[in-house]
């Protein structure tokens, strides 16, 4: 039943005063036969007595036209008190909901099987088979006030438990536009933009990690252009990088000023639903500064290894600065998708290195794509248009959808000759990396894939001259869940 609409006594009276003065002078009669309409109590108590009305007798007090005036005055008075405590009211109960937050996370778990060459074996051992929990991360993220938002992320795998990201971002400031301070990613590639879940095979690619500067402490400034397919980054860093598996400086004082630039010339949707066609391109560089005698992480070991797993080149060097420039082009329409980025990595006396990756990938289901963020300039989740249901108890059926399938081949293609320089007993050489994969996709969220890496190091270890083949083969099973 709806609720009955009711008229509150004070605006009753407001209209009946208001009537009253529009009817201008009443007859005696007038007001024998009617009521006069009701008055605030301290009009009554302050209205004179007039006596009985002129006519038949039957007396009424009327107040004047400007007791009737104050009347009003005195209502207008009231009702602006009633509105400033119900303002007060609704600010106060908006104030609880000016920070939003939302829990969530990811949980990465993975068989591995590998096949080695006698070569790879003498050099890196014997390497078990393994099923193990890759990565779990749990993300407390939200937004406040309109202009605040903010991020603490945390990873648990079977070695540590550490802080990822710690962010508060704040939108639209002048001249540092949207201004985050906090530990979080080094935005140095475009690999590196996109989360741990939505790289499209296991991990992050060799070359990634080989010339990436991990995390640190420090603070960026974002900057768009009005329909956002226009992005600069500028940041300034500093501390010791704490992903051991990435290109980090090893000196605790170390600073680092890193920039990219991405834009989005071709952006086409059909509706809101539908991501028709995206072209990427971009470019970023950053520059580090390590104290006399600070070493660096330069080495590389295959995608989807990791923990205790050998890297197969490199090592840590000494230097007194490096930088590392980046370019990157992706295109996509529909569900096709190609991306290619290299590396030119600068150390100080030695030789660059160079690194290339290419990605292409295809989704085999008609209407499934990646979205493309550009605040940040990289691919997403993927649109699933038929989601797969085990068990849908709504309508008591089994087996509802089959979610959709991306086959993916990679390439990656990586030079760090330039170690042969470096002294001490480092793996220098190439390193080349086929990797074919195919995602099963349930949802959004939920991802089953299955991928073969196969691993060509080239490499010239330790001084001598003799090529060693060391060839590997490793398969991966891998179950994705994003909450």
């Amino acid at each position: 039943m709806r609720p009955r609409r009711t008229t509150s006594p004070v605006v009753s009276l407001a209209l009946a005063t208001a009537l009253f003065l529009g009817s201008g002078a009443v007859s005696t009669a007038q007001l024998t036969d009617q009521q006069t309409p009701p008055v605030p109590g301290s009009l009554l108590a302050t209205a004179p007595d007039h006596g009985s009305a002129v006519g038949d007798g039957a007396g009424q007090n009327k107040p004047s036209e400007d007791e009737l005036r104050a009347a009003i005055d005195d209502i207008k008075n009231q009702l602006s008190s009633l509105e400033a405590d119900l303002k007060k009211k609704q600010d106060k109960h908006d104030s609880s909901k000016r920070f939003s937050y939302k829990v969530g996370g990811t949980l990465i778990m993975d068989a591995m099987q590998l096949s080695q060459s006698d070569a790879s074996r003498a050099v890196c051992g014997q390497i078990d088979n393994r099923t193990q929990v890759r990565d779990a991360r749990i993300s407390i993220k939200g937004e406040g006030y309109n202009f605040l938002s903010y991020g603490v992320t945390f990873g648990i795998n079977k070695e540590e438990v550490n802080f990822k990201d710690v962010i508060v971002t704040a939108k639209d400031l002048p001249l540092f536009g949207d201004l985050t301070v906090g530990h979080f990613w080094i935005d140095s590639n475009m690999g590196y933009t996109q989360s741990i879940y939505d790289t499209p095979v296991p991990d992050f690619d060799c070359n990634t990690n080989t010339f990436g500067a991990g995390r640190k402490l420090g603070i960026g400034s974002n900057y768009y252009t009005a329909d956002k397919q226009g992005h600069l980054l500028l940041g300034i860093f500093t501390g010791k990088g704490l992903d051991s598996k990435t290109a980090c400086a090893e000196s605790d004082s170390s600073i680092l000023f890193n920039a990219r630039a991405t834009a989005v010339p071709i952006y086409r949707r059909c509706g809101d639903d539908y991501l028709d066609e995206v072209l990427h391109v971009g470019a970023a560089y950053y520059w580090t500064r390590l104290d006399p005698g600070g070493q660096m992480n330069l080495r590389l070991r295959p995608t989807g290894w990791t923990y205790s797993m050998p890297y197969i080149l490199g090592g840590k060097v000494t230097l007194d600065d490096y930088s590392v420039a980046e370019a990157e082009v992706a295109w996509q329409k529909g569900g096709f998708a190609v991306q290619a980025e290299g590396f030119l990595g600068c150390y100080d006396g030695l030789d660059n290195a160079t690194g290339a990756t290419l990605v292409s990938r295809l989704m085999l289901t008609p209407g499934a794509f990646h979205e493309y963020d550009k605040t940040i300039g990289c691919f997403e989740k993927v649109v699933v248009p038929e989601e797969l249901r085990f068990v849908d108890f709504e309508n008591c059926k089994y087996f509802e959808g089959y979610g959709a399938f991306e086959a993916v081949c990679q390439y990656s293609h990586t030079d760090l000759n330039n170690l042969a320089d470096a002294g001490g007993d480092l793996v220098y050489g190439t390193y080349g990396e086929l990797i074919a994969g195919l995602n099963w996709f349930w949802n959004s969220q939920t991802r089953w894939s299955f991928n073969w890496i196969h691993a060509m190091p080239h490499s010239a270890g330790g001084g001598t001259a003799e090529k060693q083949n060391r060839d590997s083969d490793t398969f991966i099973s891998q179950v994705r869940i994003k909450f």
